[in-house]
């Protein structure tokens, strides 16, 4: 985990594929955090993957 900014959320994972719980993980920090943007990062692959998590709820 790591904060950038005080803006938004990067959570760097190792794995296969995203599951489940990386998304609420990444949900639940940005509940925490009162932030409304995460990156959920995965650097197993060849190539970077990467998803963008908003949470609509914060205006």
């Amino acid at each position: 985990m790591r904060i950038c900014g005080k803006k938004y959320h990067i959570g760097n994972k190792t794995v296969e594929c995203f599951n489940a719980s990386h998304y609420n993980q990444c949900i639940n920090y940005l509940k925490i955090s009162g932030y409304k943007l995460a990156v959920l990062a995965n650097f197993n692959l060849i190539s970077l993957e990467y998803k963008r998590i908003i949470d609509s709820k914060k205006k």
